[in-house]
């Protein structure tokens, strides 16, 4: 299973091009900078750590109160983003069931007065699968908020767009 990415466009998300994942709410069953590998999900049916079954992506708890998880990514590069895969693979029973994403070019993304523009309103996601997403939204972009509703694992975090540096 794989989705066509038109040519010309790299994944600005790329943790071995420099994208890095700065901040999330929650990480208790799988570290937020694995969404971000170069390579395809792997599953590891019967290997477990200290929060259970190990899991190749970003995964929270199941949320007992209102709200939803986010997580904050410095993308590689700055970029017109222009495809947003939200890939499931092997999250089936434990997928989010929507996520959206916003985007900001402010110096500190992690900042409490950051300024976000939507992207990808929330949308609903297929567990187990790619969930490629075009967007269409003007200009270049530095960092993305990705916020998952209301929370749950995704295997890949796949941002492709054209490069626009900021001389």
């Amino acid at each position: 299973m794989s989705i066509d990415i038109p040519s010309g466009l790299i994944n600005l998300a790329d943790e071995s091009l420099g994208a890095k994942a700065l901040w999330a709410n929650d990480e208790f069953f799988a570290a937020k900078e694995r969404m971000l590998a170069r390579g395809e999900p792997v599953s590891r049916l019967g290997t477990f750590d200290a929060h259970g079954q190990w899991m190749d992506g970003w995964e929270t708890r199941r949320r007992r109160a209102p709200g939803n998880d986010s997580c904050i990514v410095k993308l590689a590069l700055p970029g017109v983003i222009k495809l947003i895969d939200l890939d499931t693979r092997y999250f089936t029973g434990n997928y989010p069931p929507k996520a959206s994403v916003e985007a900001t070019n402010d110096a500190d993304p992690t900042a409490a007065n950051t300024t976000w523009t939507p992207i990808l309103p929330a949308s609903a996601l297929g567990g187990d699968r790619h969930n490629p997403f075009p967007i269409s939204a003007a200009g270049a972009w530095s960092a993305l908020r990705l916020s998952i509703f209301p929370d749950g694992g995704l295997a890949r975090f796949r941002v492709y767009g054209v490069v626009k540096p900021d001389w």
